[in-house]
This record gives C-alpha cells, structure tokens and sequence, in this order.
C-alpha cells in the first residue's frame, strides 16, 4: 500500500522536471529568435535585399562638337550591345551557332565567351542597328536564353573625314584619344548614372530605384566655320595630289582673335575608322617642327625695324648673289644678285643675302630675343595634344645666325610660324590660337568662354609698315601668285631645304610655303599653306 502511494508522486516530478525543460528550452528559443528579430534583424534584411538586388550602370551621352555656328562636328547616340551571362546559357552550342549567323563572329569564339566563368561576357559591342534587331528576335523567341541586349553609347561623325586632325577620335570606351576628344576629354565625358534594381527568383527585374542620376559630357563650341573648312580640305587635296607632293596643311586664323578658322592636312584619315596607322592621325601642324624657310624673313625685318638697325629707306647693296660667312657662301634662292634696293627689295626678291646681313647686324642676343617675343622659343598653348616647340642652336655660330635670318638652321612648328606671323596682322599683338571658343554644359545651360592669352610684340607703326611691304611682295613680287582679284593680300612665300638625320641637305627635297594675310590695309584673316616635298609644278 505505501508503494501505490508514492508511485503517482514520482511520476508526477518527471512531468514537472520534463515540462521545466521544456520551459527553458522554449524560453531560450523565444530569446534566440529575439536577438534574431529585434537586434539581427535589420541587417539580415539588409543582406537579403542585397542577394535580390543588383546595380546597373546607366550609360550617359558624351558631349557634342560643334562649328562657330553650332552645326555638328561629333555626336554621341545610344547603340545595343550584345552580352551574355555564362550561367545562365543551357546549350552553349546552339546559342552560339545563332548568334554565328547574326553577328559574324565565329561559332567556336562565341562558345568560348558563354562558357567561360562569372556572370557577364560581351559578345559583341556597339552592333549595328540590323544586328541589333536580329538578336532582339532571337531572344524574343526564346532561342538564346541567357543572351541580352544594353546600351552603349558610340560616337558618330556625320561629316567624314572633315576636320579629323582637329577632332581626334575615341576609344571602345568613350574615351577621347587624339585631337579636341582628347584635349578637352575631361569635359566631354559624361558621368554614368545608376540603378538599383530588385530581382525575382528567375532574375526577373522589379522595382527599379535611380540613385545616381546620369549627367551628360559638355559641349564643346569650337572656332572652326564648317564651310571654309571644307572648301580648304578639298583645295588641299586637290593641291597635294597635282604637284605630287608627300603631305600638305592649311592654318587659317582669325587675325583679332586667334580662333582657327580651318586647320587641315593631308591625307586625312576617318574618325569612325581610324584604322592602325599612326602617322596618319597626328596633327602634324601643331607637332612637327620645321624649317620654315623664307616666309620667317617678315620676322627678321620687324625686328630689324624695332630695334633700329634699317628704316624704310635705308640702302642694301647685293651685286653678287651671295654672301660668305664663316668660309660658307650663302646665296640667293635664284643664284643673282638684287642690286641696289631697300628693304621693300629685299623682301619681294626674298634676298637671302639682304637677310643674312640683317641677323648678323642684330646680333645672337638681340636675334634670339626676338625669337622670344614671338614666342618662337616656346609652345603657343593651342588647345590640341602634342604640341611641340622648335629648336634652334643653343651657342649660334655667325653661320648660324646668318642662316636663321632667311629661315633656315632653326625651326619652329606651322601653328608657331603663323601665330607670329598673325602677330604683324594684329597691329603688333601676338594673340594665342585656339580652336574652342564656349565650353556649355548641357544641363544647367552654364556656358563658359575661353579667353586667349594675347600681349604686344611690335608697335603698331612697324605693323603697319610691314603690311605695306608684304603686299607689294603679293602685288609685284615673289608672290604674285597668291593674288586674289578684288582683295588686297599680304604675304611671303618660302622654299626651305629639308635635311636628313645626320643634318645634310637633301637635294630637290624641300618645303614650299606661303603666309600671308588679308586685307592687306585691314587685316581679318592670315593664312598658312604648306607643301612637304612637292614634285610638280602648278
């Protein structure tokens, strides 16, 4: 009997000691799930959203290049692109035998790119606008799960060829990498915007959220005038290829502002396809010293009239046609002498003696001062790449000096040559050549002018003088074949020899020039025109 008693007793503590277990073990996982909820929470949702949700990139259009009367130089548009995610293509096979026939690439590569690791592969970038809509039906349809179709943006240049010195071009990437796209590449850029998007289970996206937005490049407003450009790039051609010559450029300024009004060589070479060849994109107005020959000789009788050593009337005298310096004759370009004359002589007979005798009457100090002033011993800070600066002999011998007075021995770049040259023009202000006149952002209309650098070389008396004197050069002259009927021309012309590596004269092998400006008593435009080695005569 007392052991019936106490049975119901011991059974009744192991319910207790069970339930308490119970109890606590419940307790601890309603703590356990507290932490999770109350204090994990916030961070495990974060991690889960984070597992949902993906950035994209949302492509922004690089800014435009426009003339000085805002026609179109170089645009950027939206253009597809074809990309796949590798985990997500099935038959690798198939898929890449279809895109095969669309894209023209072949099977094997395309099979490559799908199999390869990670979420995303380009098949093929910047597809035409046909290619693009083949594909588009082919996802349509189901044929290539995993495939998909984006935005790019791809620059155009509706007008060809023109102006490519100028305009440089851009990489796969957008990025400028010669010309203006280069120089002001920081400007024209556009900033990319962003997405978060949400996705399902399939990939499927939802709830698109911007938190970026995309801001476009700059436009840029150049100084180029679309129609003058034209007419000198096809004279340019036509020139080059009647006398045969290697290469050829033209520089035409605005003589007030130094803005470029057309800047041309040739050949040229196509921005949308510019192809491997490097020689062809460069610029070489702007990065290629040379000798300039006779058309520097303006420059020496500025600074012989500044400083004081000639006046207008003052007398040469040139009997034998050369002069000899340092044991070396130095003769005139035809081999005769010009006689008795002045300073108007000398220059419409481009006497190299006459110029010889003025350098050596200036002095290396005084000589390479003036080269200074012009700016001749440094870049003219032209806004394109690769701007070089000439060379000249860091102790002239009199030979030197001498030959430096009609243009030979040192040399200077095309666009430095023209803007001294601009600097007569300008009634004695050197002012800097540029190619951008207003940068304007397209977003908040903000439109930023760029002010060229501009100061006083010569006085405005000299200036005048030498208009006078370069137009009876024109008018009766060594130049008269840049005579234009109804309008009154200033200039020089210019032969200077061409030299190998080791600094022999190379025979037959020269550069012909002119610079000049107009009109001669009310200068507005100067002029630079180049010929490298031509062969015939025109």
């Amino acid at each position: 009997m007392v052991l019936r008693e106490q049975q119901p007793s011991a059974s009744r503590g192991w319910i207790r000691f069970t339930a308490g277990m119970l109890l606590g073990l419940y307790g601890l996982l309603i703590i356990r799930l507290g932490y999770w909820q109350l204090l994990r929470g916030p961070e495990l949702a974060a991690q889960a959203a984070a597992s949902r949700t993906r950035t994209i990139t949302q492509p922004a259009l690089r800014g435009s290049i426009l003339d000085r009367s805002g026609r179109v130089l170089a645009q950027s548009r939206m253009v597809k692109t074809v990309w796949a995610d590798p985990q997500q293509v099935r038959d690798p096979e198939a898929v890449a035998d279809r895109l095969s026939a669309v894209l023209g690439i072949p099977a094997p590569r395309i099979r490559e790119l799908l199999t390869g690791p990670g979420q995303f592969a380009y098949i093929k970038r910047k597809v035409t606008d046909a290619e693009a809509a083949q594909v588009q039906a082919l996802i349509d349809q189901g044929q290539v799960p995993g495939v998909y179709l984006m935005d790019e943006p791809q620059r155009v240049y509706p007008n060809g060829a023109l102006a490519a010195h100028v305009l440089g071009f851009t990489g796969i990437e957008d990025q400028g990498l010669a010309g203006l796209e280069a120089y002001y590449d920081h400007l024209l850029r556009p900033r990319p915007g962003k997405m978060e998007v949400e996705t399902t289970s399939d990939g499927s996206p939802v709830d698109p959220r911007q938190v970026v937005p995309e801001r476009p490049g700059a436009d840029l407003h150049t100084t180029l005038d679309l129609t003058v450009q034209s007419i000198v790039e096809a004279e340019l051609e036509r020139t080059v290829r009647e006398s045969q010559a290697l290469r050829g450029g033209v520089i035409v300024m605005d003589v007030d502002t130094g803005e470029i009004l057309a800047m041309a060589a040739y050949p040229d070479f196509s921005p949308d396809d510019y192809g491997s060849d490097p020689t062809l994109w460069r610029n070489w107005l702007v990065t290629d010293p040379i000798s300039p020959g006779s058309i520097f000789k303006p420059l020496t009788a500025a600074a012989a009239l500044e400083e004081g050593i000639v006046d207008l009337n003052t007398e040469f005298v040139d009997e034998a046609g050369y002069i000899e310096v340092q044991g070396v004759k130095l003769w005139n370009w035809n081999r005769m002498g010009t006689g008795r004359g002045t300073l108007a002589t000398l220059l419409e007979q481009s006497s190299n003696v006459g110029f010889a005798q003025l350098a050596l009457a200036l002095g290396a100090e005084r000589f390479y001062r003036w080269m200074d002033i012009f700016n001749l011993t440094r870049r003219t800070g032209i806004d394109l790449p690769g701007e070089a600066v000439g060379v000249r002999p860091a102790r002239p011998t009199d030979l030197d000096l001498a030959t430096m007075g009609f243009g030979q021995t040192a040399t200077e770049t095309p666009v430095q040559i023209l803007a001294a040259i601009n600097a007569i023009a300008n009634s004695g202000r050197w002012v800097q050549p540029h190619l951008v006149r207003t940068v304007v952002d397209p977003t908040t209309g903000e439109t930023r002018e760029v002010r060229p650098v501009t100061r006083p070389v010569i006085s405005p008396e000299t200036a005048r003088e030498l208009w006078a004197l370069l137009e009876s050069v024109v008018s009766r002259g060594t130049a008269q074949g840049a005579r234009v009927e109804g309008y009154r021309v200033a200039g020089k012309t210019g032969t200077a020899t061409k030299y190998d590596a080791a600094g022999r004269e190379i025979p037959g092998r020269y550069i012909a020039s002119f610079v000049g400006f107009a009109p001669a008593d009310r200068p507005e435009v100067s002029v630079l025109i180049l010929l490298d080695e031509p062969q015939a005569e025109r």
